[in-house]
């Protein structure tokens, strides 16, 4: 006989900042086309492509359940997002960030 496990919620990996939603929705990849606070103007259309490719379609490391881009947009002040952001960046300006398509 299996025991009832109808209330089981798994633990969070690390807690939910606060301002974030606490029941959170499947991850759903957003369809931003600029990053809010970044000029991406520096960078070639590849590596500007890239670069929002991968902040539409990587969850926000802050637990939000939303793209990172999402986050950037919905909580400016996240700066677990802002980390990922910059990390982003920095990997395409160093060429890290390109994977095998380059």
């Amino acid at each position: 006989m299996m025991p009832d496990h109808r209330e089981f919620r798994p633990a969070p990996l690390r807690p939910v900042p606060a301002g974030c939603p606490k029941n959170l929705p499947d991850f759903v990849p957003s369809d931003a086309t600029e990053v809010p606070g970044i000029d991406l103007s520096t960078f070639s259309q590849t590596q500007r492509n890239h670069i929002l490719f991968r902040v539409n379609m990587e969850p926000c490391p802050c637990g939000c359940n939303t793209s990172i881009v999402a986050c950037r947009i919905s909580h400016p002040a996240c700066a677990a997002c802002k980390e990922a952001v910059d990390k982003i960046l920095a990997e395409e300006r160093s060429g890290a960030g390109a994977g095998p398509s380059k």
